[in-house]
């Protein structure tokens, strides 16, 4: 977990439109109070790299609060399980719109048929 706000350039296309390559992201620290909620974008660390995804859904009822995040780039499939304490922070200055929100929920949906 970060002790104070930092920036980081980003390596991938997986966040793209939002976030695209060789963007700078501001990101503050998360203090472990803090709670996450689904879209919310975060900086985590698996296995010695750093991702920035979204937050998809999260298992409350553990007390390390398992994360499962997604992509932009592939919005119906879900990364590998991540630890709470793996959050570095969340990202300032970004959000994913209502009209993002609403797609990936519909892409989902229709995903499941």
């Amino acid at each position: 977990m970060l002790s104070k706000p930092i920036s980081c350039r980003v390596v991938s296309d997986s966040m793209a439109p939002l976030i695209g390559v060789g963007e700078m992201i501001a990101v503050e620290p998360l203090p472990a109070s803090t709670g996450l909620n689904r879209f919310d974008l975060i900086v985590f660390d698996y296995h010695d790299q750093w991702f920035c995804h979204y937050v998809w859904d999260q298992n409350r009822a553990q007390k390390d609060g398992i994360l499962t995040t997604r992509s932009l780039k592939d919005c119906t499939v879900d990364d590998l399980p991540i630890a709470r304490e793996k959050v570095l922070g969340r990202v300032l200055g970004k959000r994913l719109s209502w009209y993002w929100r609403l797609r990936i929920v519909l892409l989902n949906l229709l995903n499941r048929y």
